[in-house]
């Protein structure tokens, strides 16, 4: 092995055991938190998350269910043909995209919903450039002071070309239709990583209980199509690791640049990508690889920088930069009624106060962090609290506002009172907690070993590109505003990962078993027999991604 060899072996697996010991602590904390307590917000309530104690009882019985299912599943896929499983798994997907059309479908046409804040500022945007007025771009409106909406409201104008503006109904329908193939593109996700009948099945139940993803359908902003073109992508990607096609490739740039575009977190996951990708393509030695990895940053900082161009030339306002990012991170750092992180107001209280001046609000926030950070100094244990109750109250609320933001009813046409819709508002609302919860538990216990097992020091990098974005997403929800709702795109990234676990799981069992008896018959206390030939399982081992098939 040459000298560049060896320096990239060496970043090669620094980069899997970072990945492994840092979501194997993130996942931890979480595992253990999400056993104990729960956080959710009331319908038609304040947005203030109330922190109660979990049923430990109900969440190691939900645990000793999939456990159960996993093992079932794993004896089955010994026992049945390849065919026959392919075909078991063809039918549960197709089941559960069927069940989230329906219930997306079912969702948004039970009421009447008007959308409010963000949601309607883009919307109305969209609409209005459509008829060349542009007051959202002048100085201390929407756009000046949040530009990076200006992806999503681009997009939005392109369907309003269509539908006519001011059609919120027609964007929730879209949303309607993306969350089915959201939940496909994580079945082909798996099924691109292992044809395992066992990750396959745990994916499409675990996915099938999802109930967040069928709320948001009725959000009409960027939370459903973000998911729905990263997952695109990193499909995609997949494909190209299994079937060397360039143009998987183009498709991944592509769909990261839709996905930054209507949802500006969606950089994260890019990054997660561009970085994973950037070591698998120097292990492999693939030029097309890298190229994309690189591409898959800058295009859609290119493309988003195209529609600020756009919009200065069709509307003669001069491009903003917009509020400055230490706003969000100032924020993100203040407590006010109880609340770690929470948005209050600050934002735009400090720009207005400034005169929409941007240099004099950053002095602001530099100033505000400065403060914030000799408070955390001097009171380190008030810091460790202020974290741990900012990150539980994103990270551990199973309905991650998405039952929350969906409570916008028209006055003139509310649904109900006996409709299946007001009651889960009321008397049913505790079964949606409940289902979410135990999802939520099991999901993170799945992760957990995922990072545990799965993730070994020669594991293709460019798996665990959903992982990554997952510990990319956690961390910058440390430094940044807090809400539940920005935790959905890395909650449903969790879905394939988790899945991926909970199969790993089993093989380190049945490898632990199969060492101690081979140690038994042997009489001695260790055994150097070879680990891929001791399941005799041509599935057993998620790494390498599978050939084409």
């Amino acid at each position: 092995m040459g000298y560049k060899e060896k320096v990239t072996s060496l970043f090669y697996h620094t980069g899997n055991r970072i990945i492994s010991v840092a979501g194997s602590v993130i996942f931890f904390f979480l595992c253990w938190y999400s056993f104990r307590y729960t956080q959710y917000m009331p319908p038609f309530s304040l947005e203030f998350p109330v922190n109660v104690a979990d049923s430990m009882l109900r969440n190691l019985l939900a645990l000793g269910l999939l456990a159960a299912m996993t093992v079932g599943l794993a004896a089955a896929e010994r026992k049945l043909e390849p065919k026959v499983q392919r075909g078991i798994s063809t039918v549960l997907s197709l089941l559960m995209v069927s069940w989230i059309l329906f219930a997306s479908l079912w969702w948004i046409g039970s009421a009447e919903r008007v959308p409010g804040s963000d949601q309607l500022y883009v919307c109305n945007d969209a609409s209005a450039f459509m008829q060349d007025i542009y007051l959202s771009l002048e100085p201390g409106y929407y756009c000046d002071k949040y530009p990076q909406q200006l992806g999503l409201i681009a997009l939005l104008e392109v369907l309003f070309s269509i539908v006519g503006p001011y059609n919120f109904f027609a964007v929730e329908v879209v949303c309607a239709f993306m969350a089915p193939c959201i939940a496909f593109f994580g079945y082909r996700i798996v099924r691109e990583v292992t044809v395992s009948l066992t990750a396959s099945v745990l994916y499409c139940v675990m996915m099938t209980c999802c109930l967040p993803l069928v709320f948001y359908t009725s959000w009409v902003y960027g939370e459903i199509p973000g998911v729905f073109f990263s997952f695109l992508a990193v499909m995609l990607a997949f494909r190209y690791a299994n079937r060397k096609h360039w143009l998987y490739l183009v498709g991944t740039v592509a769909a990261f640049s839709l996905a930054v575009l209507v949802r500006k977190n969606s950089i994260i996951l890019a990054v997660a990508f561009g970085l994973a990708a950037f070591l698998y393509a120097l292990r492999k030695k693939d030029r097309k690889l890298l190229v994309t990895a690189l591409c898959a940053v800058l295009v859609p900082c290119v493309a988003f920088w195209g529609i600020q161009e756009m919009y200065e030339i069709r509307s003669g306002v001069e491009k903003s930069s917009g509020i400055p990012s230490t706003a969000g991170i100032s924020l993100g750092l203040q407590e006010k009624d109880g609340r770690y992180g929470w948005d209050w107001g600050y934002e735009g209280e400090v720009y207005a106060d400034c005169g929409n001046d941007k240099e004099k609000a950053d002095a602001v926030y530099r100033q505000d962090i400065s403060e914030r950070l000799k408070v955390f100094a001097d009171q380190p244990a008030y810091a460790v609290h202020f974290f741990k109750e900012k990150q539980l109250s994103q990270w551990n609320a199973p309905l991650y506002q998405s039952y929350y933001f969906s409570q916008n009813y028209s006055q003139e046409n509310p649904p109900a009172q006996d409709s299946l819709t007001n009651r889960l508002s009321t008397e049913y609302f505790g079964l949606l907690l409940f289902v979410c919860d135990r999802l939520q538990f099991v999901l993170y216990v799945g992760m957990l070993l995922y990072f545990l097992l799965a993730v070994r020091k020669d594991s293709d990098m460019l798996q665990h590109v959903l992982a990554v974005m997952v510990i990319g997403g956690f961390f910058f929800s440390m430094i940044w505003e807090a809400k539940a709702r920005y935790i959905m795109p890395y909650y449903m990234g969790m879905f394939p990962v988790a899945a991926l676990g909970y199969r790993q799981s089993v093989l380190w069992c049945r490898k632990v078993w199969d060492r101690y008896r081979d140690c038994r018959a042997e009489g001695m206390k260790t055994s150097e027999a070879d680990p891929a030939k001791e399941t005799g399982d041509a599935q057993d081992n998620i790494i390498p991604f599978q050939k084409k098939r």
